[in-house]
């Protein structure tokens, strides 16, 4: 239904072309306006053609059809005539206290009353002119009436056309319309006028150039202004229903709300649905600068979701593919999102976000995650970034890589600092440091350059120490190894124990030591297990103590409290009271101290006892 405003049925014709020179109303709506007028007019004069009879009773006068059936009728408490009778009516009456009623097919249209009508019989048709408190009603359409009221309405019997003017109410139902001055049709299912105001179901619109159709429920205005609740809906052309319940703004569309303002070339709402649509908007408020392809709120603008989506906030910048669950732009949800705030740059198949703005805010992201500082990169099948890009933190699961400070560490898990500087992972952790430290275990938790390393950890040290234990702890070259570990230095020498300490060039077994000795030349591997051994990854040389035992591979054993090995001599020192078995001899001998060349094949026992006695044993495989 449309909204449009003339005082005469000349004024009609005015109206109908006049406003298709500047105007957005749409075409379609204005010819079903003027074709619902000449429709009407029709009939109207179809009606006159077929006029058989006309009564005159005291203060009534009654058109009828050839069928006997009332085509229009008035009546009032005083009824003065004037001038000729033509066709039974007089050419001009005065009726007070007056009421007319206009019939479609024997059936009552509309009826009309009014303090004064004014009735005149022209060669044109009859027309009443009423004044002082008009009122007109229909019952036309299913549903409530239709009811007008105005100080003053001209009504064109024939053509069945009407004006009002004077300050017009028109009312059916809980729609009500407002207008200075209105035209339309008799059977008041189509008016027009050129300012109007609606108030409908909680709706007011304000508008120039109205249409009204009751018939079809359409409503279509220009320069509109609606509210509904607290929000505010601007724009240059409505089409609506007649309630202005569900519709079309389009042309510099505006809504409005203390949640802020939202900007577009069209915007539909829904006020049953409590929605609000915009295709290409721009909303700011809340402390945000919103831009979408396409922005959907409630009713009181509170953003629900939207597509293509860019939000600017605290110097922050949140962009997403589809966004939903937007409370209040501080928690956003949606798929393909990309945030940036300072150096921070997260992109993430979907994230949903908390305080996303602030330092103490957080983004959820998942689907394939990838971020990253000036600092360093994260990557992860999920992860959670809390807070800023220098005083932050991330939380990550499912291959997750963190590349920073000159580190590389992966795992099935893993936390950091916004820096990077300090990270714990998990589950299949490997990892290079800035040092080149390699490592590999079941956890890892670095701190600064420094690193423990658990379940099941392997290091392989910048000096090519490898270590591995149930625990390792370390920075750079020096390592401590505990729960059966095992250190193999830069010559081949490897060292098993409770307990491996690497500091600098030197590293101590403990609790219960295994040394394997891999000595030059043919002789090859050489084991030595004691309380203690001490090794030297420059020099080459190992020292054994407390209660040693060096087994050669031929089955030669030596004991003693303490033994040395020397690989840049290929020698084997043994001091504190030695012994000596050599099975393939059948030797068996004791002394003070073992001194074996391994190169020349000989060992030097001093202060020797025992079977097969001799100060010095040589032999192909002695040792």
């Amino acid at each position: 239904m449309k909204p449009t405003i003339c005082l005469s049925l000349a004024a009609v014709a005015l109206f109908i072309g006049g406003c298709s020179q500047k105007t957005s109303v749409s075409e379609t709506d204005r010819a079903q306006f003027q074709k619902e007028l000449k429709d009407e007019a029709k009939r109207g004069a179809s009606s006159v053609k077929g006029l058989s009879s006309a009564t005159v009773r005291g203060g009534q006068i009654e058109i009828g059809d050839a069928q006997g059936r009332p085509l229009w009728r008035v009546q009032a408490k005083e009824l003065r005539s004037q001038g000729e009778m033509k066709g039974g009516i007089p050419q001009s009456a005065v009726l007070t206290q007056a009421s007319a009623t206009l019939f479609q097919a024997g059936k009552p249209e509309s009826s009309f009353r009014a303090n004064t009508i004014n009735l005149f019989n022209t060669a044109k048709g009859v027309r009443l002119q009423m004044v002082g408190q008009v009122v007109a009603s229909s019952k036309i359409l299913l549903g409530a009436p239709i009811e007008l009221r105005a100080p003053r309405a001209d009504v064109d019997v024939t053509k069945r056309t009407m004006s009002a003017s004077g300050g017009v109410a028109a009312k059916r139902g809980d729609i009500t319309l407002k207008t200075p001055e209105l035209t339309g049709q008799t059977s008041l299912q189509t008016l027009g006028c050129k300012i109007a105001t609606i108030d409908a179901r909680g709706t007011t619109v304000r508008g120039q150039n109205a249409l009204f159709n009751w018939k079809t429920n359409h409503l279509s205005a220009q320069k509109v202004t609606a509210t509904h609740e607290k929000v505010v809906l601007t724009g240059q052309q409505l089409e609506a229903d007649t309630a202005a319940q569900r519709g079309v703004i389009t042309g510099q569309v505006q809504a409005k709300s203390p949640k802020g303002a939202a900007t577009g070339p069209r915007l539909e709402f829904n006020w049953k649905n409590d929605r609000i649509f915009v295709p290409n908007a721009l909303f700011q408020g809340q402390e945000a600068k919103v831009q979408t392809a396409a922005l959907t709120t409630d009713s009181r603008l509170n953003v629900t979701n939207a597509q293509n989506v860019r939000v600017e906030r605290d110097g922050a910048v949140l962009t997403i593919r589809s966004a939903r669950g937007l409370e209040n732009l501080s928690r956003i949800s949606g798929s393909g999102v990309i945030f940036s705030r300072g150096t921070l740059r997260l992109e993430a198949g979907s994230a949903q976000t908390n305080n996303w703005s602030k330092d103490s805010g957080s983004i959820q992201a998942s689907g394939g995650v990838f971020a990253r500082t000036n600092q360093g990169t994260v990557r992860a099948r999920s992860a959670t970034w809390s807070g800023n890009a220098d005083s932050g933190s991330v939380t990550a699961s499912g291959g997750v890589q963190i590349n920073g400070q000159g580190s590389t560490l992966s795992g099935d898990r893993g936390q950091s600092d916004a820096k990077f500087q300090n990270a714990v992972m998990s589950g299949s952790v490997r990892g290079k440091l800035r040092d080149g430290t390699r490592i590999t275990a079941g956890q890892l938790e670095k701190r600064g350059e420094s690193y423990v390393a658990s379940r099941g950890a392997t290091a392989n040290l910048p000096d090519g120490t490898f270590v591995t234990a149930a625990r390792v702890e370390g920075n750079g070259d020096n390592a401590v190894a505990t729960g059966g570990a095992s250190a193999t230095l830069q010559d081949g020498t490897k060292v098993r124990a409770g307990r491996v300490e690497k500091r600098g060039n030197n590293v101590v077994a403990t609790s219960g030591a295994t040394a394997t000795l891999r000595s030059a030349g043919s002789l090859g591997r050489i084991t030595v297990t004691a309380a203690r051994v001490e090794g030297n990854t420059t020099n080459s040389r190992v020292v054994a103590s407390g209660g040693v035992v060096m087994r050669a591979q031929n089955g030669t054993v030596v004991r003693a409290p303490r033994a040395i090995y020397d690989r840049s001599s290929n020698k084997i020192t043994a001091t504190g009271g030695v012994s000596l078995v050599d099975p393939v001899r059948q030797l068996s001998q004791t002394g003070t101290s073992l001194v074996a060349d391994l190169s020349l094949k000989e060992v030097t026992i001093a202060n020797v006892r025992g079977q097969g006695q001799t100060n010095t044993i040589t032999g192909k495989g002695l040792f």
